[in-house]
């Protein structure tokens, strides 16, 4: 998974996703292609003992990239049988029971309760470090919802990572009467809640219940496994956790602050909300440590899979792409808040973002998110990765596969 840049730089010691993309020749021909053979091969020839060596949670996130490799090959050489039986021998190899998966364990709760970060924002808004201590607690005050009406309720998160991981969505509001389950009934029952019916305009009533300063919303995305039954599985394991902290809500606070800012202020938006990122550490799980999550400070690049261009940022390898810079060029810490400018309830965009295609234009509502386990939610991205065609190709592979890996 290490890839070596033109200048001799190398990349992909400590990302939690393998470096391809879908414009990517990467694994599909040539000396990677024959180098991945080889590991694979090696892979498929470890004896149960060799693999018992290994924790859950190493052979978890190995198979996660295997499988994503897969799904990539699928794309661009269907018909290339034999390499993917050998890359599903690989996942079946790794693949673990319903009792191993439970042992995985979170280390968002962990990381939380450490106190090695700041448990509040200390910026007037941005990019920030901070960590709230019980964003894992399960009976405390931050909240799981989902959208009712069975869409994800991180549809273009969870596709853009083609239903490899699971995303879920916790919220806490500030201390006091009005939680967010009562406050988002409150939304999704208001009568007009959108001043046009053109869903390209997507106007909402001013008049709408306001989200209440100091609202933060946590979106946690955790490793997907196939299991040895060839099941899709989540588990416990955090690959990467964004937080945002809402700090003017209204068009007024909005307007005095803009009367404070600089016309030319490029940093505007971000002084609305406070946000903050964690990854998984996938150097420290390769050691045979904990999992654990380090912080993306505001200033740092990371290769960019979220609503990437296609070509590979690596090499760009047969793609003619003006200005290119190999590496790691995005900055998430200000993608985060160009994806959430809007002000107040207009930045959730789980809330407002249709579920029908663009070409539709039904009368308008706003989701309706209510309270939801992290099983429901599963439950969900299972049932809308197994509808794609390179799930359908797994599943013909997986008996064969499993049949090979037992030889072994």
């Amino acid at each position: 998974m290490v890839r070596i840049a033109p200048d001799g730089k190398i990349y992909g010691e400590n990302e939690i996703d393998p470096l391809v993309w879908s414009g990517s020749d990467y694994f599909l021909r040539g000396r990677s292609r024959t180098q991945l053979l080889a590991a694979l091969e090696a892979l498929n020839s470890l004896s149960d003992a060799d693999l018992r060596r290994c924790s859950p949670v190493q052979r978890a996130l190995v198979q996660n990239r295997v499988w994503t490799v897969f799904d990539h090959v699928w794309l661009h050489t269907g018909e290339d049988r034999e390499y993917l039986q050998t890359l599903m021998r690989a996942m079946v190899k790794l693949a673990l029971d319903r009792n191993e998966i439970e042992t995985i364990t979170d280390p968002l709760a962990a990381a939380a309760s450490s106190g090695r970060w700041p448990a509040q924002p200390a910026a007037p808004g941005g990019p920030d470090v901070f960590l709230p201590r019980e964003i894992a607690t399960a009976d405390g005050p931050w909240m799981t919802l989902g959208r009712d009406e069975g869409e994800l309720v991180a549809k273009y998160h969870a596709t853009q990572f083609h239903g490899r991981s699971l995303f879920s969505l916790r919220v806490r509001f500030p201390e006091g009467e009005l939680t967010p389950a009562t406050y988002f009934k409150t939304v999704a029952d208001f009568p007009n809640a959108w001043l046009s019916e053109d869903v390209r305009e997507r106007k909402l009533n001013p008049t709408l219940p306001e989200l209440p300063v100091g609202a933060e919303f946590a979106l946690i995305r955790r490793l997907a496994v196939v299991d040895r039954a060839g099941c899709w599985r989540a588990t416990a394991l955090t690959l990467s956790v964004q937080l945002r902290r809402y700090r003017v809500t209204n068009r007024e606070a909005l307007d005095k602050l803009r009367a404070l800012a600089s016309p030319s202020d490029s940093e505007f938006f971000r002084r609305l909300q406070s946000f903050a990122e964690f990854e998984l550490e996938t150097g420290a799980v390769a050691a045979s440590q904990p999992g654990r999550l380090m912080a993306i400070h505001p200033a740092d690049k990371r290769f960019m899979f979220f609503f990437a261009h296609d070509f590979d940022q690596v090499d760009s390898r047969g793609r003619a792409v003006s200005d290119f810079q190999s590496g790691p060029q995005n900055t998430p810490m200000r993608f985060c808040a160009n994806c959430h400018a809007g002000l107040g309830l207009g930045s959730v965009n789980t809330l407002i973002f249709p579920s029908f295609p663009s070409s539709q234009v039904p009368p308008l509502t706003l989701a309706r998110l209510t309270p939801h386990e992290i099983a429901d939610e599963a439950d969900k991205a299972a049932s809308w990765k197994t509808q794609q065609a390179e799930w359908s190709a797994l599943q013909a592979l997986w008996p064969v596969a499993e049949k090979a890996a037992s030889v072994h």
